[in-house]
């Protein structure tokens, strides 16, 4: 994401569903100011303590639960959101609240896993059997279209691939859990049907990395 951004030391920048704050705390070096955001306090808890070993000093802290951000308008020259995404319920709303708090010109970008075109709902179907927190995954393009709805441009976007082993996939789970072999059936049974990101032995994962400009 470092890549793709391009910081600046004046930036000012938000990272939303931050997680344990991995992703924050490496652009916090490069920015003026770091503001990261989570939805559950056992999280932000996490992150709040990543920032104190690491002595980061650029750092404050915000808890909500998007879509609302209790943050002003046009206040951040970048918002970043990492592997977060497919867990919400209202990507739409999430993204017009992440362009109201950026200032005019400035950069979202979002990296997540993508859903195989025409597969949706197999791959989303998927992956709530693995992890029940998982809502939806977009399409390449739905989340261009998301974008552009939401009021942002000049998208760069590319998709990786990996390929996994079914356990690499699995894991934290057990292949041999209940939960495992359910998910072990299923994604047989979508072999069988011609699903795309299928291999023997596993399956390939797609990841797309998004930079939008607020318009």
């Amino acid at each position: 994401m470092v890549r793709i951004v391009r910081p600046e030391g004046t930036d000012v920048l938000l990272d939303a569903a931050a997680g344990p704050g991995f992703t924050a705390l490496q652009f916090s070096e490069m920015v003026s100011s770091t503001v990261i955001h989570d939805g559950t306090p056992g999280m932000l808890r996490k992150a709040m303590e990543l920032v104190k070993e690491k002595k980061a000093r650029n750092c404050s802290f915000v808890l909500s639960t998007l879509p609302e951000l209790p943050l002003p308008d046009g206040a951040f020259t970048v918002v970043t959101c990492r592997r977060a995404l497919h867990h919400f319920h209202n990507v739409h709303e999430t993204l017009r609240e992440f362009r109201r708090v950026l200032a005019p010109g400035g950069r979202l970008c979002i990296s997540d896993m993508v859903a195989p075109a025409g597969w949706e709902e197999q791959f989303n179907r998927l992956e709530w059997m693995r992890d029940s927190s998982h809502h939806w995954a977009l399409s390449e393009e739905e989340m261009l279209m998301e974008l552009e709805e939401a009021g942002f441009r000049e998208v760069e976007h590319s998709i990786m691939v990996n390929s996994l082993d079914f356990d690499q996939w699995l894991s934290p789970l057990d292949s041999e859990s209940a939960q495992g072999m359910a998910c072990r059936a299923y994604l047989e049974k979508l072999s069988g049907e011609g699903f795309p990101l299928a291999r023997p032995g596993g399956l390939m994962k797609l990841h797309g990395v998004y930079l939008a400009v607020r318009d």
